[in-house]
C-alpha cells in the first residue's frame, strides 16, 4: 500500500511479532495508527488508543499477559479512536479484567473483532458519546456489551455467550445520563439477563431501544431494573424472541420472560420511576413467569 514518506515504521522484538505504526499525525484530519498482521501478538500492558486507532489482520491475536490491576486489555479514549478487525480476535486470558474499554469517548468505534477470555464485563463504554460497536462477538465469564452512562451508542450485529448479563445499559456515574441507546440486530446465549436496562440507575434513561433481537437458554430475557433512584423514560423491547432455560445448577434462577423492578435498595434513594415504557412483538418460549412485575 501507499504512504506518504516518513509515516510509518515497523516495531518488533524477539518477544512479539512486528507491529507497522502508521504516523496519521503529519496527515490532516488523521491520528495515529497501527497495524497488527496474522499471529499471535502478546501484551504486556493494556494497549492504549487515545484519539488513535488499530487494525487486526485476519488472524491477528492480541492476547494479554501483564497484571490484573488494570483497567482493561484495550483502552479507548479521545477522539476518533476505534480498533477493528476483520477477523482479528483480543484474548483478555482468562484474566478478571475488562477486554475493551472506552471511557471519555467522542466518535469512537469497536467492529469486527472477536473478544474473548475475560473474567469482567467484557466490552464496556463509559462516558462516552457517538459511540459506534458492529460486527463483533464475545465470549465472556461475565457480562457482554455495557454502555454505562453514554449518549449516542449504536450497537448492532452483536452476538454474546455470557456467563453473566449480555447487553445492558446502565448509569454507574452520577450526572451522567444514559441517552439515545440502540441494541440492535444482535443475539445473546446467557445464564443471566440477556438485554437489560439497570440495575446500577444513579443518572437518567431517555430513549432506549432494545430492537430485532433473540436470545437463548436465559435465566432472564427482558429485564428493566431501576433501583438506584433514577428516572427511566422512553424505552422500547421492541421484535424478539426469547427461548428460556431452568439452570438447576444456580443458586437463585428467575426464570422470567419479561421482568420490571422499581424500587429503592437504599434507605437515602425514594425516587425510582418509569414511563413510557413499551414492550412490542416480543415471542416468549418455555418461561414459567412470561411476565413479572
Amino acid at each position: 500500500f501507499d504512504l506518504f514518506p516518513g509515516t510509518f515504521s515497523v516495531a518488533s522484538s524477539e518477544k512479539t511479532p512486528p507491529a507497522i505504526w502508521i504516523d496519521f499525525s503529519a496527515l490532516p484530519e488523521k491520528s495515529a495508527g497501527l497495524f497488527f498482521p496474522p499471529g499471535l501478538h502478546i501484551l504486556n500492558e493494556p494497549l492504549v488508543l487515545n484519539s488513535s486507532s488499530a487494525v487486526l489482520a485476519p488472524g491477528a491475536v492480541l492476547r494479554y499477559r501483564g497484571a490484573e490491576d488494570v483497567d482493561g486489555v484495550v483502552l479507548l479514549s479521545g477522539t476518533y479512536s476505534s480498533i477493528s478487525g476483520p477477523g482479528g480476535a483480543i484474548d483478555a486470558n482468562g484474566i478478571s479484567i475488562r477486554a475493551v474499554v472506552m471511557e471519555r469517548c467522542e466518535n469512537c468505534s469497536v467492529g469486527d473483532l472477536f473478544l474473548f477470555g475475560s473474567g469482567s464485563w467484557s466490552l464496556h463504554a463509559i462516558r462516552s458519546a457517538s459511540v459506534r460497536i458492529k460486527n463483533v462477538k464475545i465470549f465472556s465469564g461475565a457480562d457482554g456489551v455495557d454502555i454505562d452512562s453514554s449518549q449516542d451508542v449504536l450497537v448492532e450485529n452483536v452476538f454474546v455467550n455470557s456467563w453473566d448479563d449480555a447487553f445492558v445499559v446502565k448509569t454507574t456515574e452520577k450526572r451522567n445520563d444514559a441517552r439515545d441507546v440502540t441494541f440492535s440486530k444482535i443475539a445473546a446465549w446467557t445464564r443471566k439477563s440477556a438485554f437489560k436496562l439497570g440495575t446500577e440507575s444513579v443518572a437518567e434513561f431517555f430513549n432506549i431501544r432494545f430492537e430485532n433481537f433473540d436470545g437463548y437458554d436465559l435465566d432472564r430475557g427482558c429485564a428493566l431494573l431501576v433501583r438506584d433512584g433514577a428516572r427511566a423514560i422512553d424505552v422500547v423491547f421492541e421484535r424478539g424472541r426469547l427461548f428460556m432455560k431452568n439452570w438447576k445448577d444456580r443458586d437463585k434462577n428467575f426464570q422470567t420472560g419479561i421482568e420490571l423492578q422499581v424500587e429503592h435498595r437504599r434507605n437515602d434513594i425514594s425516587n425510582s420511576s418509569v414511563a413510557l415504557v413499551r414492550f412490542s412483538n416480543i415471542d416468549i418460549d418455555a418461561g414459567p413467569e412470561d411476565i413479572k412485575a
